[in-house]
């Protein structure tokens, strides 16, 4: 068992063990655990009600982007009916080892259960944190704060007094609704600043250095000719990173025999077509990376094996969370009830017609999103196929 195996198990064992020891003021309802406390909402509050000016505005702005949000949010699914295939896919942890069917990687995107349980958190405490402020702000009492577990998706919450939400104003309503996702948007754009300096600061502490591969591939080239070290060079080209494999690789038509030089010594490989790229030469090596080490200033560090390692677990971790975070908030917004952005609109529609009126229409715009969602997760494709054996 490695180690990101070992330290889930560890994980959910010790998070089993809590739930058991404060089973007492844990609710289970169904599939889902929930924990509420009291705690904090005073802080919160307080905050909310120190800066309401603020926050208020902050809202306002909020309802603006999140209205956009949600147009290009339907646009995309809208638009994505047209292409046939699947527009959207559901992400989930991956706590299985082992690469999912190619069926189902058109439906699911997985993503490492570390990143996606820290993620949640990095999406999830500013969103209810900036409900909880504006409903301060706007003088709306809040019950409690919580932890939720559903099967295996962590959360947490900031519940408002849904009566009193309920009766609130629209324009109130709109702002305690928009907040969650417009901090998200903020998040997002931290997090792409984030990116982007770790990306500048990679060159100036690592320097390329080769080409290393986990193993060869079965019937390959590279395994015929027991291919094996560090790749530094081909043709007499130096090979730094995996970009300049690439590059010499495409320009080398398929049954070439080329001289690729390694810390092992020197190998002669007859190369065959890419099965993914036609025309292009392929020798036969899996999961392909670019070896760093580091520049002269920054050796004090010990192992950069153990550094570029560490640095690009968070540099991925990052990038998750951004991809995560612009998502998650987006989908939020679109017009579907009880999401925000169906609270958004429902209020919105309460502006123009009456409040029964106003129901009716959310419901039926919320059955319409619902109903592009499914044929997006589905594929249109698929769904003409199906509807063509019956006619």
């Amino acid at each position: 068992m490695n180690f990101e195996s070992l330290s889930i198990v560890l994980f959910l064992t010790v998070l089993g063990v809590l739930v058991i020891m404060d089973r007492k003021n844990i609710e289970f309802k169904f599939f889902m655990i929930t924990r509420r406390t009291k705690k904090g909402k005073n802080k919160i509050r307080e905050i909310g009600l120190r800066h309401a000016k603020a926050f208020k505005v902050y809202a306002s702005i909020a309802i603006i982007v999140a209205i956009i949000a949600s147009l290009v949010g339907m646009g995309f699914l809208l638009k994505n009916l047209t292409l046939g295939e699947p527009g959207v896919k559901f992400l989930l942890p991956k706590i299985f080892p082992g690469e999912p069917s190619e069926g189902v990687q058109k439906h699911v995107a997985f993503i490492p259960l570390w990143y996606w349980i820290i993620t949640i958190f990095i999406i999830i405490v500013p969103h209810e944190l900036s409900h909880g402020f504006v409903a301060a702000a706007e003088k709306i009492r809040i019950k409690s704060l919580g932890l939720i577990l559903f099967l295996i998706f962590p959360g947490a919450f900031v519940e408002p007094d849904e009566d009193q939400f309920r009766k609130s104003r629209p324009s109130t309503r709109m702002k305690v609704a928009a907040v969650g996702s417009f901090a998200n948007f903020l998040v997002f754009l931290l997090l792409l600043g984030v990116i982007f300096g770790m990306s500048v600061i990679v060159p100036k502490i690592f320097v390329a250095n080769g080409v290393v591969f986990s193993q060869t591939i079965a019937g390959m080239p590279a395994e015929a000719v027991g291919l094996r070290g560090i790749i530094t060079e081909i043709q007499g080209q130096e090979v730094r990173s995996v970009d300049d494999l690439s590059e010499i690789l495409a320009s080398a038509a398929p049954g070439t025999e080329i001289d690729i030089r390694t810390t092992e010594g020197l190998f002669t490989v007859k190369t065959v077509e890419n099965p993914d790229l036609e025309g292009q030469s392929f020798i036969g090596v899996s999961d392909v990376s670019t070896k760093l080490i580091y520049r002269d200033s920054f050796r004090s560090l010990g192992n950069p094996e153990t550094g570029a390692r560490i640095f690009f677990w968070f540099f991925n971790l990052f990038n998750w969370a951004a991809f995560l975070d612009i998502n998650i908030a987006i989908a939020n917004l679109l017009p579907l009830l009880p999401l925000d952005g169906g609270l958004i609109y429902q209020a919105l529609l309460e502006k123009v017609f009456r409040k029964d009126v106003a129901n009716k229409v959310i419901v039926g715009l919320s059955i319409f999103t619902f109903a592009v969602l499914i044929l997006n997760i589905i594929g249109m494709g698929k769904i003409i196929s199906l509807v063509s054996l019956f006619l």
